[in-house]
């Protein structure tokens, strides 16, 4: 997403060389100050949610809704895309704006957001609503710090250009079909922002893969062990 908005990039480059320096990767310690790393995670899941349309729910009782009546059983979507696009909620719904989620009143996490009563204080609804909320909201958002934090940490990100020094444009709108979004291959350019930058990022990996090892060298007896157990759980019919 980022790669259309180069002010987007630049404006994340100065808040983590304020707060991170140049010596070492983001960690989940830093994300209280790093507003501004949070507000590009909540505008992108506003702006392009992975299931636009949510996911299938349905009705325990007969209930009413405006005068439409919704009997027991029927299977009911959050259109999370319409909300997200609600110009009464957020003004110019189809600019890629982090910025309007710098107010604080928005210095909360997403599931911090998602356990507000008041739906106003709903930052995105990409992750569901009600009592079948993503229950990996957690793990997700941990994971999305990391990686944004740490690849705009680590990385110019920008247009790419063609033979003739042509900017190649990126279509926002290229998806392809289905229930969640998947945009279509797009160009761009990443490049590490600094000799300083590639040393600290290899240092790390080269720590990770001490710590953790490598798919590389994981036993196929293992491997086999866990298909045999799956198989045991889940016998084909």
């Amino acid at each position: 997403m980022v790669v259309a908005f180069p002010h987007v990039v630049e404006a994340a480059h100065k808040e983590l060389d304020a707060v991170i320096g140049k010596d070492r990767l983001p960690t989940f310690a830093d994300e209280p100050n790093l507003p501004y790393i949070r507000a590009i995670i909540k505008e992108t899941q506003r702006f392009r949610p992975v299931a636009a349309q949510g996911f299938p729910h349905a009705t325990s009782k007969d209930d009413e809704y405006r005068g439409y009546i919704i009997p027991a059983g029927t299977t009911v979507f959050a259109n999370h895309y319409s909300v997200h696009f609600d110009k009464k909620r957020h003004p110019n719904p189809h600019l890629f704006q982090p910025e309007r989620w710098m107010d604080p009143k928005w210095n909360m996490s997403a599931a911090e957001s998602a356990a507000q009563r008041d739906p106003e204080r709903r930052d995105h609804f990409a992750y569901g609503v009600g009592r079948r909320i993503c229950p990996g909201i957690y793990v997700a958002e941990n994971s999305l710090f990391l990686l944004v934090s740490r690849v705009l940490w680590g990385f110019d990100i920008g247009y790419d250009y063609d033979a003739n020094g042509n900017k190649i444009e990126v279509d926002l709108n290229a998806y392809a079909a289905g229930g969640l979004s998947k945009p279509m291959p797009f160009k761009a350019r990443i490049t590490p922002r600094s000799a300083a930058h590639v040393e600290v990022m290899r240092r790390e990996w080269e720590n990770t893969e001490t710590k953790l090892g490598t798919l590389g060298d994981v036993d196929k007896s293992q491997l086999d062990a866990l298909d045999r157990m799956y198989n045991e759980i889940f016998p084909s019919k």
